[in-house]
């Protein structure tokens, strides 16, 4: 009797865990945008010193004299489709950073609220050492928010498939740091306003302090002008 109980015990386990992984993976795009709120939050809400918000970045005040010429503004709609495009495909919208990306094509799942993604990319290291190898692998899994014009990156441990449909070789690859982001657009006065956070995992071989200084420096990078925004206006 007892041996059936602990038989019945361990079924039910293993039919637990069976149902949860199929849930995860039956999760829809609005799912999964709620469950990166809900980790975004948490982890902000947990590491109080070394999360970093920028609150400054005005489009139209940022790319002024790129606008001069085409004597046109960024609206808000237009700056929230810019922020999209490179969500969908960093390489073409940020060259200075990512090498190459794809998207995984079978995880991208979209309703009429939220977009959901697995995004891998080859990019520069954030913190190379010398004699190191100039490239790093990253993967993310991303969140839009499309009614409130908002954008989940959320940093993951590379998988070991990962290195190998970017064609890097694990051993060739620096560390690099890993974070949770949130980007959006804020409207003031009908003005564009870029509102980033980000909140650095103290794991894959960097600590918080590491991680505080690269995010300073990402901070000072954020206000660079690039051409991302104007490419949406072709």
């Amino acid at each position: 009797m007892v041996g059936n109980i602990k038989l019945i015990y361990r079924l039910a386990i293993l039919f637990l865990m069976m149902s949860t992984t199929v849930h995860a993976a039956d999760l829809s795009a609005t799912d999964q945008l709620r469950k990166a709120k809900h980790e975004f939050s948490q982890a902000k809400a947990n590491n109080p010193t070394y999360r970093q918000e920028f609150y400054d970045i005005n489009y139209n005040i940022r790319y002024g004299k790129d606008f001069e010429n085409n004597r046109h503004t960024l609206s808000v709609d237009k700056a929230w489709q810019g922020v999209m495009k490179k969500a969908w495909d960093p390489a073409k919208y940020v060259p200075q950073a990512i090498v190459r990306g794809m998207v995984l094509k079978d995880s991208i799942k979209q309703d009429d609220n939220a977009a959901y993604f697995v995004r891998l990319s080859v990019q520069h290291p954030f913190a190379p050492k010398p004699g190191e190898t100039k490239y790093a692998v990253v993967r993310e899994e991303v969140s839009i928010d499309k009614m409130n014009k908002v954008v989940y990156f959320m940093g993951r441990l590379p998988k070991s498939s990962d290195y190998q449909l970017l064609k890097i070789d694990p051993k060739d690859a620096a560390p690099q740091p890993i974070f949770l982001v949130e980007q959006k657009i804020a409207a003031i006065d009908n003005e564009p306003i870029d509102v980033w956070t980000l909140v650095p995992l103290a794991i894959n071989g960097f600590n918080y302090e590491d991680q505080q200084r690269l995010i300073d420096d990402l901070g000072k990078a954020a206000k660079k002008p690039t051409s991302i925004y104007l490419q949406t206006q072709k």
